[in-house]
């Protein structure tokens, strides 16, 4: 495994999914230091986006932060169209977007299982769904699907977490 010191990323476009904070927003920061443009996602925080987009700025590259369900289709479509329209590539697309709540599975409703679900996996076909569709078109790039060791081992109070991972 190649040090990320050590990856050149220079001219190219990368897109995160939940990267304005967390393991997202270092993933971002990352790629910004390797070279790439950064286009990513956030649900709710706008505050937190638009601290990591000027971070990346700093480091002098482009950012742009979307703010998206990544469990929707609509809206992930129109996040991948607006990242190739501001940089006119996409060449690595992470599937980060997730959430990890506690409920044990007696008391667990179906609602939280469905939102654990969607935003867990539903949200990396979406993400793999899209940059294929780009990148087979332009013949070229990268899928990256964050998971965890819960989705080996599990945990308890997490099964709906360890089933989407």
């Amino acid at each position: 495994m190649k040090d990320i010191h050590s990856i050149d990323l220079t001219g190219q476009t990368a897109l995160v999914t939940g990267g304005g904070r967390g393991i997202g927003r270092s993933t971002c920061l990352q790629l910004a230091r390797a070279g790439a443009n950064v286009a990513f996602t956030y649900r709710a925080d706008r505050r937190a986006a638009e601290q990591t987009a000027a971070e990346i700025e700093g480091l002098g590259r482009s950012a742009i932060a979307l703010q998206a369900d990544a469990a929707s289709k609509a809206d992930m479509g129109r996040v991948f169209a607006r990242t190739v329209d501001r940089f006119a590539r996409l060449d690595l697309a992470v599937a980060n977007a997730g959430v990890w709540k506690r409920a044990p599975i007696e008391e667990m409703t179906e609602e939280q299982w469905e939102e654990t679900i969607d935003s867990n996996l539903r949200s990396a076909y979406l993400v793999s769904h899209f940059a294929a569709r780009h990148m087979k078109s332009v013949r070229s790039g990268s899928i990256i699907l964050i998971s965890s060791t819960a989705g080996q081992r599990g945990e308890p109070y997490y099964s709906h977490y360890a089933a989407s991972k």
